[in-house]
């Protein structure tokens, strides 16, 4: 596979440190998006059997999702959804060996050298959504009745936080993620995302991806 650079580029976090000061983050800069029947050509070009077992047809498909990441692509499966690289800042190792996240607050400190893979992200197909739904049709709480999973948020600065430490680590989101997630109604969580994403004090993108609306930070 023929190595070429991962292009990223810098964004400006919504909030400010504890100490006030504007820090940095590092996002994939996609050009374009391989679709199923790219994959199926270059499948072709290269004679792949069409007997191929099933572990051959994933260990194809892992490397070749990977090399069309190293061309700055995203990957749509069709009826599937679609896969795309997350990245992020190396983390600074203390002298115990302890990871520490990486604070950056001058945006020409940040180089290819210290820009890391972190994750693969991946918004499903409404097909694919659609299919789980009508499945996936019979559901038992695995903890006893009445336990909650996650702390409730009441305070709006607290929640802001919570939706933007999530976004570094996740990129995006759903309405429906958001409403599980952080257990409100459906309008409640319309409510507050139209909210962080509108007025100078907008955190939040809304992009819409298939049949739903997701997430990222602005």
């Amino acid at each position: 596979m023929k190595e070429l650079p991962i292009k990223f580029s810098v964004h400006k976090n919504p909030l400010k440190d504890k100490q006030g000061n504007t820090t940095y983050q590092v996002r994939p800069d996609t050009q374009e998006t391989v679709t199923t029947k790219t994959l199926k050509e270059h499948r072709e070009y290269y004679n792949l059997q069409d007997n191929f077992t099933l572990e051959g047809v994933v260990e194809w498909l892992k490397k070749e999702m990977v090399e069309q990441m190293s061309f700055n692509r995203r990957i749509h499966l069709q009826g599937i959804g679609t896969f795309w690289i997350k990245l992020g800042l190396k983390p600074i190792i203390d002298e115990n060996g302890k990871k520490h996240k990486r604070i950056v607050t001058d945006p020409k400190a940040i180089t290819g050298n210290e820009v890391v893979v972190t994750g693969v992200n991946f918004v499903p197909d409404s097909e694919f959504m659609d299919y789980a739904i009508e499945h996936l049709v019979y559901f038992e709480n695995s903890a006893p009745r009445g336990s909650v999973g996650h702390s409730e948020y009441h305070d709006d600065k607290e929640l802001r936080q919570e939706i933007i430490d999530y976004l570094t680590e996740h990129e995006c989101f759903s309405t429906n993620f958001f409403r599980k997630y952080w257990h409100v109604t459906r309008y409640r969580a319309e409510a507050i995302l139209q909210q962080l994403c509108e007025g100078e004090d907008a955190i939040l993108v809304r992009k819409k991806l298939a049949r739903a609306y997701f997430y990222f930070l602005k």
